[in-house]
């Protein structure tokens, strides 16, 4: 899609009062984080190029991504680390959260699995901790399968109880 187009989407979805959460890369992604969006999901490549760096560390992501919400550009970052797992930063939070070992047999679709973990929570009242664990959790859960096939819903409900036990949502 055309940034531009994005932009208008954006723009048309936020004077409705929607919050946007966006997965895009690019131009794209720059052009909306432009206009402000309520979460941006990036994986650790994208925001390093937005740092204008080669790669990022763990301490250099969170302070990448938490330069975008000082700069107003989205109050919540979420960064796919990819087998690593996922920081969240907030104004007020900064938080990884390690992957699950898992037997991958495809990472097709575990970026956009996880982010229907994320709005899935978000729609259901989850605290910001507990949607990083959910989004997680589905993206694991997605590389679980082969080829182009998404997660299950049994393992991204026995992979979030894991998350939450070895790392509980509230002391995080």
């Amino acid at each position: 899609m055309e940034p531009e187009f994005v932009v208008k989407v954006v723009r048309a979805a936020k004077e409705r009062g929607v919050k946007v959460v966006v997965d895009t890369s690019g131009p794209a992604l720059h052009r909306v984080l432009e206009e402000g969006v309520y979460l941006a999901k990036p994986n650790v490549g994208e925001l390093s190029k937005m740092a204008g760096v080669d790669e990022l560390d763990n301490e250099a992501v969170a302070e990448a991504a938490h330069r975008l919400v000082r700069e107003s550009k989205c109050e919540i970052v979420v960064v796919s680390l990819g087998p690593q797992g996922a920081c969240v930063v907030t104004k007020d939070l900064v938080d990884h959260v390690p992957a699950p070992a898992v037997k991958r047999r495809s990472t097709v679709g575990a970026g956009d699995s996880m982010v229907a973990g994320l709005v899935y929570g978000l729609s259901t009242g989850l605290s910001v901790r507990e949607v990083v664990r959910l989004g997680v959790a589905c993206g694991s859960a997605a590389t679980m399968n082969p080829g182009t096939e998404l997660f299950r819903r049994d393992d991204v409900d026995k992979l979030y109880r894991w998350l939450l036990q070895t790392m509980p949502a509230a002391a995080a």
